[in-house]
């Protein structure tokens, strides 16, 4: 069966080692995320959601209540993959890594948002749901607590080698594409005759930045917007070959770690569209509709139909697949009168794919991708348009 659950980048707030409530706070009353949830709900019958420290739980709290929350968990709707450690770069040599907070050994106690990002996942869970939801009544944090934590997996990056390996690669695909390598030489400066992409200036000694949504503008930004995405897709791979919401322009980074490893790629990405969909994201965020209606909407066969032929597409059926969308809500009369949007992604496929180096074994390439690739990952791609892996100006 093909994918039906989706990892997405969007609903992952990221809080580096700033103050995480403002940040959680601020990524629940942003009215564009629970847009994008309401269209992910009508796209997929699963939603995977990275995790640091729980903090999407509160706005996912928020946007649906307490109610459909527990059932949307009771169904096996959410996923969550919860790590300790956050990807940023920091300054004095350090560069690219996965970096942890500790529980400071001189402090009497820690903030209860600190542990949250330390703790053990039933203890982050936990603080989350009373802390930012603080009118949910016991028992019903008791059972969110309960089916929340038996759809998390917890993942580990802290090896030294995997740390190794991932940087190599997300410097790789810098260095090695020539786009992208010449932003760097252009904002670090003539005098710079190598591309040293540890020593990225634009972050104190002791400091760490982490990615945000927007236009590239530096060359630190940049090393993060790829290595966000492949991180992303590095985890959709542990989740069973998950579909992916990533950064758009995803497709030609893929491309270059298969002419990296001498694959070619002729036929790997086929670039979709689905055209005049109505903007379900633009109706949740101006408050006409709100996700009790989009859940409702979900629910009904039209909608699961569609959902299992996104799930089939081949490309040339895919202006149907328009029409089994807008089919699924035709009788909601107020989605008639939005405007359109475009959804835009690609189709992955290992089929085809040639290897003119003889005798180059998986094991050997120079792309964790490229080897989950010929492990039979080959995901749907769909591109987030706020977060470009391009540069701009």
């Amino acid at each position: 069966m093909k994918n039906n659950i989706i990892l997405d980048g969007r609903l992952w707030p990221r809080i580096g080692l700033d103050y995480a409530p403002k940040i959680n706070t601020d990524f629940q009353n942003n009215a564009t995320n629970q847009g994008h949830l309401a269209i992910q709900l009508l796209l997929y019958d699963k939603l995977a959601f990275p995790t640091n420290d729980f903090g999407i739980t509160a706005a996912l709290v928020s946007w649906l209540g307490p109610e459909l929350f527990l059932e949307a968990l009771e169904q096996n709707t959410f996923s969550f993959l919860r790590m300790k450690s956050f990807l940023g770069y920091s300054g004095n040599g350090v560069g690219l890594s996965f970096f942890s907070m500790q529980p400071s050994p001189s402090a009497k106690r820690n903030e209860w948002w600190q542990q949250a990002r330390f703790g053990n996942s039933d203890q982050s869970a936990e603080l989350q749901l009373k802390h930012m939801c603080g009118s949910l009544a016991s028992n019903d944090l008791q059972k969110i607590l309960t089916k929340l934590l038996s759809a998390t997996c917890e993942l580990n990056f802290d090896d030294d080698y995997f740390k190794k390996e991932f940087q190599h690669e997300c410097y790789a695909d810098v260095a090695k594409n020539p786009k992208l390598s010449k932003f760097i030489f252009d904002h670090v400066g003539p005098e710079v005759n190598h591309l040293d992409l540890v020593n990225l200036p634009g972050v104190a000694t002791n400091s760490v930045r982490v990615s945000a949504l927007g236009r590239v503008t530096d060359p630190i930004g940049l090393v993060l917007r790829v290595a966000e995405a492949n991180l992303e897709m590095l985890i959709a791979s542990y989740l069973g070959n998950s579909d992916l919401f990533t950064a758009e322009g995803v497709d030609n980074l893929l491309e270059n770690k298969l002419s990296r490893s001498g694959i070619l790629s002729e036929g790997f990405c086929t670039l979709l569209e689905l055209n005049d969909i109505p903007d379900i994201g633009l109706a949740v965020r101006e408050g006409r509709m709100n996700l009790k209606r989009i859940w409702a909407i979900r629910k009904k066969k039209a909608s699961s139909d569609f959902r299992r032929w996104l799930r089939e597409l081949q490309p040339e059926n895919v202006r149907e697949l328009e029409k089994a969308f807008v089919n699924s809500l035709v009788e909601d009369s107020m989605i008639s009168s939005l405007p359109a949007k475009v959804i835009r992604f690609c189709i992955t496929t290992v089929a085809g794919l040639m290897n003119p180096i003889a005798g180059l074994a998986t094991g050997t390439v120079d792309s964790f991708f490229v080897d989950k690739l010929f492990k039979g990952f080959a995901p749907k791609i769909f591109f987030d348009e706020l977060r470009k892996l391009e540069i701009e100006g």
